[in-house]
This record gives structure tokens, C-alpha cells and sequence, in this order.
């Protein structure tokens, strides 16, 4: 891929990673119209991550209430019927070498999560080298183990227009806390433009949101800050009854997953 498209509002179809596999029905097509428009995405590993996508699709909320839609995981794994009636979701395909754990302090490394910068770089390669996402206003990167509720994100973005990335978490400083990462499509379709800068980056040790938020600084895109969005046991954290975040994690095992969500959307914002 180049490092500087000529024109990144029409990115061109890759040939690899393998793209998805949506066609599987002639079911109309029931869009999801609602303004601002999200293209919501996730990385899934195969287990509970993809199990938890699974159960999303089958409640019609998370990723799969946005306007659209992808699973990234390294190998094709169909999750069920598509919540919009246009047929079977896929996972795209992207493969990766196994993430190793962070020992904060060793070897460079700046987390004791997931070393997963690659892991998010080649994701958001097959995005943006796809034709899906640049007709919407709004790129969402969620956590397979994250409750995410689009329709209380939306509010929260309208007064935010041109290049802007959400700072979620006040922890020593603003942070993007990897959970829920919010980025506008001008943002984005910079990132695209000048790829190679952030690429240069030494990343290595960092996981993916410090990579995204370093980014973000070294294009000097702005930040917008709202501390109320996610309630995240690592920062901010909240109860899911909290009818004022749009995100709540995390959650390992789809009981609790669904206990959380229940009591969220038992909880709407008033």
C-alpha cells in the first residue's frame, strides 16, 4: 500500500487480508439511518472473544447496532445471521502472529496488557484499504469483551466535527483506554494519508490504543475529552445501571457480559 493515496475518500478493494463474505441471502437490506453514522468494528480471537460476538449479533446491539460493521479475526468464521437482514456475518480475515503479554518496564514494553500493535495496524489496513468505511462519519473500535450501546455514543459526538479522536480516560494524564476508541473519518482519512509517519513510530512495546493515540499527536489531530463515556474497571469505572456511559468493561465470560448488559439497557438515559 502506498504511503500517500492520491485519493483516500476511495481506497481501492485489497486482494489480501481476505475480505468479508456478506451475500448469502436476498433478504432486503434493513439499514440502520441513524445520524451521526458509525462504522463500528472488532478484533476477535477465536474462543470467548468470538462467542462474544456471536451472542452480540443474536441481541442486535454492540458493533452490530452501528450504521456498519466488521469482525476481524484470523481465520473466516461465519457469526450467524446479520441483525439488518442482510444475511450472514463473516470475520475478515487477517492473519497474525501470536501477541505476547507486556511486562510494563521490560524489554521497552509501556503496558502490562497485549503487545497488539501489529495485530490493530494490519486491522486497520484491511479498513481502510476496504470500501466500507469512508462513507460514515464516525469509526468505533470496540472490545469483544466491552458492552457497547451506539445509540448513547452518538449524542456525545454531534457538537465534534472535522479530524477528532476521543480521550476516554484521565490516569496520570488524558489517555484513549483501548476498550472503546473513537475517531472521526477526517481523522481517519489523515492517518491513511500519512501512514508511514505513524508507522515509523517505535511502537514495538506500546499496545495498540497508546499507538493510535501517539498517532493521532504526531499528525496533530485534536482531542476531544469526555471521561463519562466508558465505565472500565481500569479506568472510570461504573456500575452498568450508569445510564450516562455508552460503553461498560470488561467482562470475561458471556454470564457476565449478559448480566451487564441486561442491567444497562434495563437503565436507559433519561
Amino acid at each position: 500500500m502506498p504511503t500517500t493515496p492520491t485519493k483516500p475518500t476511495t481506497p481501492t478493494t485489497p486482494t489480501t487480508p481476505t475480505t468479508p463474505t456478506t451475500t448469502r441471502t436476498t433478504v432486503p437490506c434493513k439499514a440502520i439511518e441513524a445520524k451521526p453514522s458509525l462504522f463500528c468494528f472488532a478484533v476477535a480471537r477465536p474462543g470467548f472473544e468470538i462467542d462474544s460476538m456471536k451472542n452480540q449479533l443474536r441481541k442486535k446491539t454492540g458493533i452490530f447496532a452501528c450504521n456498519d460493521f466488521a469482525v476481524i479475526s484470523d481465520h473466516m468464521e461465519s457469526l450467524g445471521l446479520a441483525s439488518n437482514g442482510c444475511g450472514e456475518v463473516w470475520t475478515w480475515v487477517n492473519k497474525v502472529a501470536p501477541v505476547p503479554a507486556g511486562v510494563l518496564g521490560v524489554n521497552g514494553a509501556t503496558t502490562n496488557s497485549w503487545l497488539n500493535t501489529q495485530v490493530f495496524i494490519q486491522a486497520w489496513d484491511t479498513l481502510m484499504t476496504s470500501n466500507k468505511l469512508w462513507a460514515h462519519d464516525w469509526v468505533v473500535k470496540v472490545d469483544p469483551d466491552a458492552i457497547f450501546l451506539p445509540e448513547r455514543l452518538r449524542p456525545k459526538l454531534v457538537p465534534h466535527k472535522g479530524p477528532m479522536f476521543l480521550l476516554n480516560c484521565n490516569w496520570n494524564g488524558p489517555l484513549i483506554f483501548g476498550a472503546l476508541e473513537v475517531f472521526s473519518v477526517p481523522a481517519i482519512q489523515t492517518y491513511f494519508q500519512q501512514i508511514g509517519i505513524c508507522k515509523g513510530l517505535d511502537w514495538h512495546g506500546w499496545g495498540e490504543d497508546m499507538y493510535m493515540q501517539e498517532c493521532m499527536k504526531t499528525l496533530h489531530i485534536p482531542a476531544f475529552e469526555d471521561y463519562a463515556v466508558v465505565g472500565d474497571d481500569r479506568c472510570g469505572t461504573a456500575p452498568c445501571t450508569d445510564p450516562a456511559r455508552a460503553a461498560f468493561h470488561a467482562f470475561k465470560n458471556i454470564v457476565a457480559w449478559n448480566g451487564c448488559w441486561t442491567a444497562a439497557t434495563n437503565n436507559p438515559p433519561r
